[in-house]
């Protein structure tokens, strides 16, 4: 089900976020390959509104970390360029989403969302706040970043707006890069 109004994300203290990061970025038809970028992507949950956000987000290819500000890439022309995001979709016949979504509701208990959003159109700001000397001295490995977001959705006629304001940990895991 897609969204039926305008979303203002408010989250909870419960919540958690990862995100994956790897070398260069295939775009969503398997056409070419673009090794001159990094790609990152970016989960967060509430666990207790049971709303989350996913984007997927294209770096410079010397970043591993999200921080920046995106605009939507130009997947219409295969042009994936540093600091867009992929717009969402779906894959296959098993309708894996894929891209950014800038809305996901899930019911209690289930791993399959209800309510879906799929980012056409925005941006994303991504501040790195970090740790602070006593973090640091305590092992906090993870950095602390604010996600803040104004996007579109891929509604007909009129497109929602989705807004969300996020601050805490994400744990950034790397692979496929040389060491």
């Amino acid at each position: 089900m897609s969204l039926k109004e305008d979303k203002n994300l408010v989250f909870s203290n419960d919540t958690y976020s990862y995100a994956y990061c790897t070398p260069g970025y295939q775009n969503q038809n398997e056409g070419a390959q673009h090794k001159d970028v990094n790609e990152i992507e970016l989960v967060m949950n509430d666990h207790i509104t049971n709303e989350s956000f996913m984007l997927d987000l294209i770096l410079p290819k010397d970043k591993k970390t999200p921080e920046g500000t995106y605009t939507v890439a130009d997947a219409a022309n295969d042009n994936y360029g540093e600091y867009t995001f992929v717009p969402g979709y779906y894959v296959g016949i098993t309708a894996v989403r894929k891209g950014t979504w800038c809305y996901e509701h899930y019911p209690n208990d289930s791993n399959d969302p209800d309510i879906v959003a799929p980012a056409t159109e925005g941006t994303i700001k991504i501040t790195k706040i970090g740790r602070t000397p006593e973090e640091i001295a305590e092992g906090v490995t993870d950095d602390t970043y604010k996600v803040e977001y104004e996007l579109k959705d891929d509604a007909e006629g009129t497109k929602h707006t989705v807004k969300a304001c996020w601050t805490g940990r994400i744990k950034i895991y790397e692979s496929g890069f040389d060491e």
